[in-house]
């Protein structure tokens, strides 16, 4: 049994948990799909199961278009997945179609000024008495995300950023300070569901934040839960979960997550159960 995990960051405690994990199975090799060279005919090995965690990449078609190969035999998590679910906006869409709670965004790629009537909007229906939440469209493991209570305060960082170019940030409103809750599936049932807590408002394993395992689910959440178990979505999947007034709500979708944290707190081996459930499917 040949098995590829396709990353450009091999080195990280996620990614040597899956290789040694994988040894168990058969042979695992690792490959940066920017770093492949093609050639006609190919010549590389096939594969009979490939595992994606490609965290970002640039020229996306031209992965998309090489991990059209059949020599990659079947994918988890495979590069549809990834691209419907690639960053914060993608994701709301995504979400919307499907009924699934979210933190309401709004995202804006030119100078934003507090007179535009699209924001107007926005900010009448959203906005709370704890101000409002700016991050980075993509996922940066908590870094990036500044809170403000005042609107002005927001909009002076704003047009710094606009100044530097750098534009590719959402807007959302802040909730009120509580728990945050990751859920992490594999094969669509639950693995594990943490709660969360950190410094700053920012939660993350990678900020300081630290967890403890929940054994039974909150009531609050189980409808949730359920709404995301009925129909497949990703082979691994861990999703960071807020309470609003109105009740969870997902504030975000990860496809590659990081293992460290769900280890130590656990006390199992996410890589090794992923492992079992890659190589006792079809």
């Amino acid at each position: 049994m040949r098995l590829c995990l396709l990353t450009q960051h091999p080195q990280t405690y996620s990614n040597q948990s899956l290789l040694t994990a994988a040894q168990k199975y058969g042979s695992a090799e690792v490959l940066d799909p920017l770093e492949q060279r093609i050639s006609w005919p190919l010549t590389q090995h096939t594969y009979d199961k490939t595992i994606n965690r490609v965290s970002s990449v640039e020229a996306d078609n031209f992965v998309w278009t090489l991990l059209q190969e059949p020599r990659w035999g079947q994918q988890y998590n495979a590069w549809k997945i990834r691209q419907e679910l690639w960053d914060k906006s993608r994701q709301a869409l995504w979400m919307s179609q499907r009924d699934l709670p979210a933190i309401p965004f709004f995202m804006h790629r030119r100078a934003l000024l507090e007179s535009d009537p699209h924001w107007q909007k926005f900010s009448e229906q959203h906005l709370t008495a704890h101000g409002w939440v700016l991050k980075m469209n993509r996922g940066m493991r908590g870094v990036g995300v500044h809170f403000f209570s005042k609107t002005n305060e927001m909009f002076h960082w704003l047009e710094t950023l606009h100044r530097l170019n750098d534009q590719d940030f959402i807007i959302q409103p802040r909730l009120a300070p509580g728990p945050e809750f990751r859920l992490t599936l594999i094969g669509q049932q639950p693995w594990a569901l943490l709660e969360r807590r950190g410094v700053s408002g920012v939660a993350t394993f990678a900020q300081g934040g630290v967890a403890t395992e929940l054994k039974t689910y909150p009531q609050e959440l189980r409808v949730l839960i359920d709404l995301l178990t009925i129909n497949p979505i990703a082979d691994l999947l861990s999703l960071d979960i807020l309470m609003s007034s109105n009740g969870p709500v997902i504030s975000d979708i990860n496809t590659v997550p990081g293992f460290e944290q769900l280890d130590q707190v656990t006390g199992r081996s996410l890589a090794r159960d992923f492992m079992s459930h890659v190589f006792q499917s079809n």
